[in-house]
């Protein structure tokens, strides 16, 4: 089911409700993204942070608040583990990951996905 405030704020493909960001499309009922013909399963905490990340899409959302909504228990070394779970979610989505247009870092800051 598509978060209630993810389809109120936002347009969908309204005959899939995917999420449709350049040769990728994201769908959040099913976890998976649809690039270049392949099926890609998206991991529980990538599809959190996309879904974070989507609903605040052209703001920057911190890497504090992205971490306590990751890992609610406080666990240590989550920094680190963002970046990871960030690169993996490129990886699926963008295009040229080391170049990403949609899932941009903000230095210092945080994550914002640009709107498109």
């Amino acid at each position: 089911m598509i978060p209630v405030s993810i389809r109120r704020c936002y347009s969908l493909d309204e005959n899939t409700s995917d999420i449709v960001l350049g040769e990728s499309r994201v769908s959040i009922e099913g976890g998976i993204v649809k690039k270049n013909g392949d099926v890609i399963t998206l991991t529980a905490k990538e599809l959190t942070l996309f879904s974070i990340l989507y609903r605040n899409r052209g703001r920057i959302v911190t890497t504090d608040m992205l971490c306590e909504e990751l890992w609610p228990d406080g666990s240590f070394g989550l920094e680190n583990s963002l970046i990871v779970h960030m690169c993996h979610l490129r990886e699926k989505i963008e295009k040229d990951p080391s170049k990403p247009i949609f899932l941009k870092t903000v230095r210092g800051l945080g994550y914002k996905m640009e709107k498109i």
